[in-house]
């Protein structure tokens, strides 16, 4: 925490800097802006960095995927534990070749990485406003459950959330 935000911070800086002087040229604002003495340096730590967060996401879609099954809301799929001693430590082949038709249906139909880059984005964006209204619906009816209301102030404050976060 205390190397990673500053690092960001810093970094998104150096972006912002380079396009306050270069305001056309915002097509690749992440390695414009880095000096060309340390160009391959910071290319080769940025390499390293997808590679470990794609292994972060392979595992922890195993992991979630196993217990998934363990609790029956996935179909029965082989699982095979990697590690004697690591409970966590595991490996399915039918979700390995899932996530690679995936990988490549993502590559065929965005094509450029600004394009990838955007839909993560939506993506980023959707999820955040879904988990923003789970949390607002949770926080309402926690507050209209709560025992400081009468049951008429209780009823106006359902008559709130249905009002406010249900379809018409």
């Amino acid at each position: 925490m205390l190397t990673i935000y500053p690092s960001l911070v810093l970094t998104y800086a150096g972006q912002t800097a380079y396009l306050i002087k270069n305001p056309n040229d915002h097509d690749d604002g992440f390695y414009k802006f880095i000096p060309t003495t340390i160009y391959w340096p910071i290319f080769i730590i940025a390499t390293l960095a997808a590679v470990v967060a794609s292994q972060s996401l392979i595992s922890a879609t195993f992991s979630v995927i196993k217990q998934s099954v363990v609790l029956d809301y996935f179909p029965k799929i082989k699982v095979v534990h990697t590690s004697s001693n690591k409970e966590g430590e595991v490996y399915s082949p039918e979700v390995n070749y899932i996530l690679m038709i995936l990988c490549v249906a993502v590559i065929l139909i965005f094509g450029d990485g600004k394009d990838i880059g955007n839909a993560f984005g939506m993506v980023n964006r959707y999820t955040q406003l879904s988990l923003d209204d789970i949390f607002n619906n949770h926080t309402l009816l926690s507050f209209c459950r709560s025992d400081l209301f009468s049951h008429h102030l209780k009823s106006c404050c359902y008559q709130l959330y249905l009002s406010v976060f249900q379809p018409q």
